[in-house]
């Protein structure tokens, strides 16, 4: 088995929700033969959260921009990335929740 600090620094590269879950299940293994300890556990949780919760936003992300929302890439992954958790769950939701925020954004443009 791997020690902690390589196997959490191969989950950071990487690239694809199948990779996270596997590196999941192998460390869930580990954690169950006993070669991790309770801390490195939540460690791991929490690097997992975020890095599943960023692939999902950019998935999100490209799939909007693919339907030619008029807005730059970066700018939608930014506001994904901030969007409410409700928000992200319907991808319905989300298009109005960005467009909602480009208003906002041009208006404070318009007022400057």
């Amino acid at each position: 088995m791997k020690n902690f600090r390589m196997f959490i620094n191969e989950m950071k590269s990487a690239e694809s929700i199948e990779e996270l879950e596997s590196g999941a299940d192998l460390f869930q293994y580990g954690c169950d033969k006993g070669y991790y300890s309770v801390g490195q556990a939540k460690e791991f949780n929490t690097i997992y959260h975020a890095l599943k919760s960023k692939i999902n936003d950019e998935i999100m992300c490209s799939e909007i921009y693919k339907e030619n929302m008029d807005i730059p890439y970066l700018q939608a992954l930014t506001i994904i990335r901030h969007a409410p958790i409700e928000v992200k769950q319907d991808k319905k939701d989300l298009k109005v929740h960005i467009k909602k925020i480009l208003k906002a954004l041009r208006n404070t443009k318009s007022v400057s």
